[in-house]
């Protein structure tokens, strides 16, 4: 199942960098769109597809296998998925809710195929990074919300207000990131260096790169994939980066 849920993570991905791509190189919608958005439309149309398609058969073939954390991520799934098909109806929209719930949406769903990307084949049960990599997700989700606020041209009155925000908050999920690779090292080292170096990409790209709708989507894409890093960490980092099926015990078990 973990190649099947890397397809749902790949289709996805192109989702939402089709959806960045059209959204922020032609702002109003008004305007006539160039020749080349038609080949995207295409790409984010067949992508949807297929990744509805592929998170449908990987939910009926591992619903019965997966914990309790697993199930809610697949009911979020559902929920997911369906919203934005309803969404896809109203976009390209003038109204910048649609355009926030779209781009929010596509990124939430990253984040939980991530989730069950990362699962292990045992629950774990470490409660203190449980809530560690909870607080960071968090933190992630929030500044992925406010640069959403800004890509999609939400509330333009607070603009002046978000940017600082938006950026302060970079730094502290970046302390975080680099905090919660240090103490998950020994047990997830992969998904630890992985968050952190997606991280720093994404802050990377919204403070040194120019500001072209290019560099907007470079930024939008590796925010949604920062999202998705810090859940996968939080998911190996809480069951010990699936160390404890091959404890002793578990393997006593199976003799």
């Amino acid at each position: 199942m973990k190649a099947w849920w890397l397809l749902a993570a790949l289709l996805v991905l192109v989702i939402s960098a089709a959806s960045a791509l059209l959204r922020l190189s032609l702002p109003d919608p008004s305007v006539t769109a160039p020749a080349w958005h038609e080949g995207v439309r295409l790409a984010h149309r067949v992508s949807a597809s297929a990744a509805g398609l592929v998170l449908l058969l990987g939910m009926l073939f591992g619903w019965s296998r997966w914990a309790p954390a697993e199930r809610v991520a697949g009911a979020g799934l559902l929920v997911l998925t369906a919203g934005l098909a309803l969404l896809g109806r109203y976009t390209p929209s003038p109204q910048p809710a649609v355009a926030w719930a779209n781009l929010m949406g596509g990124h939430a769903l990253l984040a939980l195929v991530a989730w069950l990307l990362a699962a292990p084949a045992a629950p774990g049960r470490n409660r203190a990074p449980l809530r560690r990599g909870a607080l960071l997700a968090a933190l992630v989700l929030l500044e992925d919300g406010l640069g959403a606020v800004l890509g999609a041209q939400a509330m333009p009155g607070l603009r002046s207000l978000v940017v600082p925000l938006h950026q302060g908050l970079g730094v502290v999920v970046l302390a975080g990131a680099a905090l919660a690779a240090r103490l998950a090292w020994t047990q997830a080292p992969l998904a630890a260096l992985l968050s952190l170096i997606v991280t720093l990409a994404a802050l990377a790209t919204g403070w040194l790169l120019p500001a072209a709708y290019t560099a907007a989507v470079a930024h939008s894409v590796l925010g949604a994939l920062s999202l998705a890093a810090t859940v996968a960490l939080w998911q190996r980092w809480r069951s010990g980066g699936g160390a404890h099926a091959r404890s002793p015990a578990a393997l006593g078990s199976k003799a």
